[in-house]
């Protein structure tokens, strides 16, 4: 979902999201593949970028679990 619905539309690339987000490249890899799961900061910081609410990507967060 990230990828498709957010970050191809911008032309956004793995690196500036992890730069925007301030968070190592690997970690962006690690959600995007759902090795891991992203804390609520940056749900907080997603939502900041993307312009959507934190509940958003909580939620998509918890169907991902």
């Amino acid at each position: 979902m990230l990828v498709e619905e957010f970050l191809k539309p911008l032309s956004m690339s793995h690196d500036e999201l992890a730069e925007s987000m301030g968070i190592y490249k690997q970690d962006i890899e690690d959600i995007i593949c759902g090795l891991r799961r992203f804390t609520d900061d940056e749900a907080h910081v997603l939502a900041d970028i993307f312009g959507t609410d934190e509940d958003f990507w909580c939620n998509l967060q918890v169907l991902q679990d």
